[in-house]
């Protein structure tokens, strides 16, 4: 029995109501069975273009949502998809570097992965997946709660998933965007055991509603190749991520007075698995990439130019446990996550000539990681248990700064981290979910060692940094009707020794240990279904979602990168060749606010499509972004400009035969 797996999503799901489940669409190309005569059920239809996170590997009691990036308005970016999800939002400064908070939690605390490769990057703001096109990928899977401890160390406030697009016959799109003038192409094909898709992306400066430039400039070209092979219940899989990005312009508040381009961005990904039916899988990858932050103050002719590379690499070993009973379910499994040749070379140029020196030299990360879960039916209800012992090292070579040269450090930790879940049927139509868990982060290379450059100024790392520890509880109400379907969720996340950013000096940033710190918060999301019986001629759909998030640490101050409240509401609507979708979006006012962080006022969002289908191979689609022309922060970062003012965007799109 797997019941309601997964956080209803208003954009796919399929819901079966007379069997009382909630089932989360699958990389399984066979069609749901039809519902038993009699039943009522409401369908919404998905395209499958990607794999899930929802497997037979995963915890059945993660709270996780999924959005699919066909079914947004004008994102540009992953992140500007993700945001629609109930207890998402911005974090930091803006541009194509944005960042994600999932339920007051972000930076590093968030594991990032793409196809089930973890992406890692000693950015203080945290990782950012922006540099795969949008158009390439299928959804965005956001797994929170405590259950996401079962990813590894740092995944305090949950899972970022990119799945990318498995494509089956030719294709091609292009579009355009007013603001920042951004063009788009995106080309693909494929079959059964092959796909390829290559996208590129450039964009001037665009403009805030009062007409205030914005350094958004952007210039990238991705692609992913995909190859399948193999026998029987063996299958094989090969995948390839390669992004180039040139002259992205950060866009910050402080812009032109000091002016932070990333004139190079380069990402190169690879995996290779194998796995035997639904019973074992393995798994070995590999992520280089390359970064360039050229960050200069024209008032005082004072450049600083840092070149940062490393070396990712992993694997996993994954198996069900053979139990016999039907009312038990297990599986364990070890997986590896290291780094090598994490560098960061600045040179610092000024009047009186150049010096050059290293902020990270050489650095090594290693964490093996060992978990198993088990899963038991009782009373008619769903429990589940899991534990991880995690061992994790860090190598620093010496480190030549403005300082003077920082010896050579090394550092040690062990962790055990669990959860416990339970699903309780409380009627045909509605369950409730209990999960409780503890989660653990170790300090990153930046947070302990780096001195340097960055694009917000002078970072200090502190090497005394202890990790942080979370305990999460969250509680959730999933409720199906003939009709609809909704869910409401509270959580509270208690995290001790909160490593936060702080201000060192005037222009100088770094690193302590907060004592503790508690978030708190609710979700609600949900739709009904208006008129979509087999005879309509027209189908609609009515969409809300919110959440209420509040962040509070142990001396009473508030912590950073809590969003702002949000409600939002969106109608979806469809006839004949015809579709559109529009949501209106209520920012509130954000009062308190954390270290590097300001006030920000509220503001009603609104954005909306409208599609044509020519013939059965060409859509056309007409897009607006704020259309309310608002002028708003979307995150209380104190670097973070308004908002991009009114866009109106235009794209076709053709998929042709195989």
């Amino acid at each position: 029995m797997r019941l309601f797996p997964q956080t209803i999503s208003t954009c796919s799901v399929l819901i079966s109501l007379g069997a009382g489940t909630i089932v989360s669409a699958q990389e399984t190309e066979s069609a749901p069975e039809p519902s038993p005569e009699g039943e009522q059920a409401v369908v919404e239809t998905v395209n499958v273009t990607a794999e899930f996170l929802g497997d037979s590997f995963s915890p059945n009691s993660v709270s996780t949502a999924f959005i699919e990036l066909a079914e947004t308005v004008g994102a540009g970016t992953a992140v500007e998809a993700a945001v629609a999800l109930p207890g998402v939002a911005e974090n930091g400064q803006a541009g194509i570097f944005q960042v994600l908070s999932v339920r007051g939690v972000s930076r590093q605390r968030l594991l990032s992965f793409v196809d089930g490769i973890r992406i890692s990057s000693e950015r203080r703001a945290g990782v950012s997946v922006s540099f795969i096109d949008p158009a390439l990928l299928g959804q965005v899977e956001v797994s929170r709660g405590p259950a996401s401890t079962y990813y590894g160390s740092g995944a305090l406030g949950g899972a970022i998933q990119l799945f990318s697009k498995a494509y089956t016959v030719f294709g091609a799109s292009l579009g355009w965007e007013s603001q920042g003038d951004e063009g788009y192409q995106n080309l693909s094909w494929g079959n059964e055991t092959f796909s390829l898709g290559l996208a590129h992306r450039s964009a001037d400066d665009a403009e805030t509603p009062d007409g205030t430039r914005l350094f958004s400039r952007h210039e990238q070209t991705s692609g992913i190749a995909r190859a399948r092979f193999g026998s029987g219940p063996l299958g094989q899989d090969v995948r390839f991520v390669g992004s180039y990005g040139d002259d992205i312009g950060k866009s910050a508040l402080d812009f032109p007075q000091r002016i932070t381009i990333y004139p190079r961005e380069r990402h190169g990904l690879l995996r290779y698995q194998i796995s035997l039916g639904a019973d074992w899988r393995a798994r070995l990858w590999t992520h280089t990439q390359d970064l360039i932050t050229d960050a200069s103050r024209p008032s005082s002719n004072q450049r600083n130019v840092v070149d940062s590379s490393s070396m990712d690499l992993g694997g996993l070993f994954e198996h069900r446990l053979p139990v016999e009973s039907v009312r038990w379910d297990g599986r364990v499994g070890l997986d590896y996550y290291g780094r090598r040749g994490v560098s960061s070379e600045e040179t610092a140029l000024t009047s009186n000539g150049s010096t050059m020196f290293r902020s990270l030299n050489d650095a090594e990360v290693d964490e093996l990681g060992g978990y198993a879960v088990l899963n038991w039916t009782a009373i008619n209800s769903e429990f589940e248990v899991g534990a991880r012992v995690t061992e994790g090292r860090q190598h620093t070579g010496d480190i030549a700064d403005v300082e003077g040269v920082v010896s050579e450090t090394k550092r040690s930790r062990t962790a055990v981290t669990g959860f416990l879940g339970a699903s309780i049927p409380l009627n045909e139509r509605a369950q409730l979910v209990v999960n409780v868990g503890r989660g653990l982060r170790f300090p990153s290379l930046t947070e302990q060692f780096f001195v340097g450059t960055t694009g917000r100024g002078q970072v200090r790392g502190n090497p005394d940094l202890r990790s942080e520890t979370s305990t999460n509880v969250e509680m959730s109400l999933r409720v199906v009707g003939r009709r609809f379907a909704l869910t409401g969720s509270g959580y509270r996340n208690r995290i001790t020794d909160y490593i936060e950013r702080v201000t060192l000096s005037p222009g100088v940033l770094g690193f302590v240990n907060v004592t503790s710190g508690r978030i708190v918060g609710a979700e609600l999301d949900g739709f009904i279904a208006l008129g979509s019986t087999a005879n309509s001629v027209s189908s609609w759909r009515l969409e809300g979602s919110g959440h209420w998030i509040e962040g509070e640490a142990n001396d009473g101050s508030t912590l950073a990168d809590i969003p702002a409240n949000r409600l939002r509401t969106g109608l979806v609507w469809s006839q004949s060749r015809w579709s559109s979708r529009a949501s209106l979006e209520w920012r509130a006012r954000k009062d308190e606010f954390g270290p590097t962080e300001r006030a920000i006022p509220s503001a009603l969002v609104l954005d909306a499509a409208l599609t044509y289908k020519l013939n059965p191979s060409i859509d056309l689609s007409l897009e607006l972004q704020n259309g309310t022309d608002e002028s708003y922060f979307p995150a209380a970062d104190d670097r973070a400009p308004l908002a991009m003012g009114r866009s109106i965007g235009l794209s076709v799109r053709w998929a042709g035969g195989s």
